[in-house]
């Protein structure tokens, strides 16, 4: 790869995309060329078995990190540009919008902070409980998740456990009593 490359389109080999009579071509979507050389996969074995069709068989682009879009399915070409690259893909669907958003809508590409309780209820007053659960952040490890358990009035932090890797559900548990 060249020093001047700036982009990876990835563009896969499904059927093209046609919306209201307009033929948006195949799926594909731009990367960074550093996000490409860092840690992005061509895939084409899962388990040590070739990948199956419904992921992208016979290969398959993996992104870590990033949104689903991102990994194209049945990769069938990669451009290297020395200019940045768009599509679609990248331009008109898959960002961000609606409340809380001012200007312009943001390309969605790294995957937000997304964490979840796996301990459910029932609960008794006054009886101790360990919440456990799990939290990602992408391309990062976590460094901390608090937990409330009124409303947002307090919060508590919780401990991690288990392994915590950038890219991967880090555990936590915290223990209440409500």
């Amino acid at each position: 790869v060249r020093s001047e490359a700036v982009s990876v389109m990835a563009v896969g080999l499904d059927d093209p995309y046609v919306e209201d009579g307009v033929d948006h071509g195949r799926v594909r979507r731009p990367l960074p060329i550093r996000k490409a050389l860092d840690d992005t996969l061509v895939v084409w074995e899962m388990n040590g078995e070739p990948l199956p069709l419904d992921h992208g068989y016979p290969v398959r682009l993996l992104v870590p990190g990033w949104v689903g879009i991102a990994s194209i399915k049945w990769l069938g070409e990669l451009r290297v540009t020395t200019r940045a690259e768009e599509s679609p893909w990248n331009t008109r669907w898959y960002r961000m919008h609606g409340e809380g958003w001012d200007g312009e809508r943001a390309v969605i590409d790294r995957m937000p902070v997304k964490s979840l309780a796996d301990t459910l209820g029932p609960f008794r007053a006054g009886e101790p409980v360990t919440l456990r659960g799990r939290a990602w952040s992408g391309e990062a490890s976590i460094d901390a998740v608090e937990v409330s358990t009124d409303d947002g009035r307090t919060w508590q932090q919780a401990s991690l456990t288990g392994d915590n890797r950038a890219s991967c559900w880090t555990a936590w548990e915290l223990a209440v009593v409500f």
